[in-house]
């Protein structure tokens, strides 16, 4: 997990809250489920939590009830007991609870290849801080580029045998 600062957390929260109320306004125009949009904030909300970023009072009241729900140890006979975690700790469980590593980085890494897509050759200011922004937060988790967000197309895979080739052994 990176070292938490506080421009990670600003713009985990500033792309969570954008994220958000485009999904809001979709579902109050029938144009998405509240279902399916929790579903594509989740791995948002996971991130927030991951750069301990602010959240809402509600949620903070959760991360303090998760921290008293940390599980230390196994006792005899398959008895658990509990011991108040970190808030740190808190966060890292609940994000992992509500998206896997695997989904939050991968929305992450597609957002923040459509953004440089998006930002490339454009005069909007604001595209190219979204790209530069969604950048920072991959590379502080360790997404890596794919070649299309660098500019370079896919190779084409080379044929088998050249037509030549097939020709020969034709005949």
């Amino acid at each position: 997990m990176p070292e938490r600062t506080p421009d990670l957390a600003a713009i985990a929260a500033c792309e969570f809250d954008q994220r958000r109320t485009r999904a809001r306004e979709m579902v109050a125009t029938g144009k998405m489920t509240q279902h399916n949009a929790d579903a594509l904030l989740a791995p948002w909300l996971a991130l927030v939590l991951l750069c301990d970023a602010p959240v809402s009072p509600a949620l903070a009241a959760e991360i303090q009830e998760w921290r008293a729900c940390i599980l230390v140890g196994h006792g005899n006979a398959g008895v658990l007991w509990a011991s108040k975690g970190s808030a740190a700790e808190a966060r890292a469980d609940m994000a992992r609870e509500l998206c896997p590593d695997g989904e939050w980085r991968a929305a992450l890494g597609s957002a923040r290849d459509a953004a440089i897509l998006k930002a490339r050759g454009s005069d909007d200011r604001s595209r190219r801080q979204r790209a530069r922004d969604l950048n920072t937060l991959a590379r502080a988790f360790c997404v890596p580029l794919t070649p299309a967000a660098c500019g370079v197309a896919p190779a084409e895979r080379p044929a088998a045998h050249s037509s030549a080739t097939l020709e020969r052994n034709a005949a």
